[in-house]
């Protein structure tokens, strides 16, 4: 449903058109790019002073033009856009022209719009601005780690874009809380129903197994001592306290992590975000918010279920393996676990949520626009969240003994 309406918008502004008259030939001009006579963009420069003539049908379906490589070297000092010929635009036609304002901005070179109709100068500024060449030199001077989806920019601007995105998600969520109505439930209870009943199983599965693994393991070293009993204290403390979590973490860091990605990033190689914000619609709001709130709910839940399901492999394992009966492992258990054990877990649970979260929709929205981009976002995101996942807990379980949790 959601998808639908974001191409619902962008198909609110490919309707958008402005006809004019047809200007006289130039001489002096350089022809930069033209498909057959739907899209014309020409270039006339003389002393100084460049005149980019736009005309035939943009469309958003089809490659910007590259047109910086048409003006080279020459010096410029001012640069005017004429739409004599136009026909017919859609949103690529402002974003087109962002690009080539950044550029003259870049350069100290003068952009003049003044002959532009003034719907066009609207929806240029409103459109994010972009800067391609900027972005181009940051992935050229990026370190490339030996790992998959470990490639960074500079230090520098990866830490200010990252601030600058958690800065932006928390504005939105402060404004959530001032105006709740405005968010979009379905697109939660949607995400909700992706990161919850439909990774039941492998989730379950994953913690049953780990808890047998464990407890048997565990029961291997004990019987060597006489302490069979305390296979029960050693599947209980490490399934409610480390296991449950970090099992149910790591997977929705594969499934729903890598799925929030893919989907922003396949949204913005279709202009639909492009498209979100000329509407004056936030894509932090519309996008990131619902995706965050349903991991928020919905981690908890599937964290108890998986130590539940890691408590019952490790039961199973148990009684054929040590001396223990179903009755001596659940009293055990009940007496040794506390409240405390079941918050950590629940805490670390929040924290891994709000973790997946940011690096799916991050890497999402710093995708490049190709169907390569994407599935590189989506390797980032899982090898980004896993990471922030190990670490997190390396650093939570000594906090919490320091704590006395």
């Amino acid at each position: 449903m959601a998808e639908i309406e974001h191409r619902q918008l962008l198909t609110d502004l490919n309707t958008l058109a402005t006809e004019a008259k047809e200007p006289k030939a130039l001489p002096n001009a350089q022809v930069m790019q033209s498909e057959g006579q739907r899209r014309q963009v020409k270039i006339d420069v003389q002393s100084g002073h460049a005149t980019l003539w736009i005309g035939g049908v943009w469309r958003l379906v089809e490659p910007l033009p590259d047109w910086s490589s048409v003006v080279g070297e020459e010096s410029v000092d001012r640069l005017v856009v004429r739409t004599d010929r136009l026909e017919h635009w859609d949103s690529s036609l402002p974003l087109f022209l962002n690009e080539m304002e950044d550029w003259c901005r870049e350069r100290d070179i003068d952009f003049v719009t003044d002959e532009v109709p003034a719907e066009l100068r609207q929806l240029m500024s409103r459109f994010p601005k972009l800067n391609r060449s900027i972005q181009k030199r940051s992935e050229e001077a990026s370190v490339v780690f030996p790992w998959p989806g470990l490639g960074f920019p500079t230090i520098g601007a990866e830490i200010k874009a990252i601030l600058a995105f958690i800065g932006n998600t928390f504005l939105s969520f402060v404004s959530l809380l001032t105006r709740p109505g405005r968010f979009r439930w379905r697109d939660c209870l949607i995400e909700m129903v992706q990161c919850g009943p439909h990774a039941l199983f492998i989730v379950g599965l994953l913690s049953f197994l780990i808890g047998g693994t464990l407890s048997f393991q565990g029961a291997i070293q004990l019987e060597q001592l006489g302490a069979d009993i305390y296979v029960v204290d050693l599947v209980s403390l490490a399934v409610m306290r480390e296991i449950g979590a970090l099992i149910t973490a790591v997977v929705l860091a594969g499934r729903t992590g890598a799925a929030f990605a893919a989907q922003i990033a396949n949204m913005k190689v279709g202009g639909e975000i492009d498209a979100l914000e000329t509407v004056g619609i936030p894509s932090i709001d519309f996008l990131v918010l619902p995706r965050l709130i349903a991991l928020l709910l919905m981690m908890p839940l599937m964290t108890l279920y998986a130590d539940c399901l890691g408590m019952i492999g490790g039961l199973m394992v148990a009684l054929s393996t040590v001396d223990v009966s179903a009755l001596e492992f659940w009293v055990k258990a009940k007496a040794l676990l506390g409240l405390n054990d079941v918050g950590l877990g629940i805490i670390k649970s929040i924290i891994f949520a709000l973790l997946i979260g940011f690096a799916g929709c991050y890497r999402g929205f710093q995708s490049e626009r190709t169907s390569a981009g994407v599935g590189a976002a989506a390797t980032s995101a899982v090898v980004t969240g896993i990471l922030l996942i190990i670490v997190a807990n390396a650093i939570l379980s000594p906090i919490a003994k320091i704590l006395g949790i």
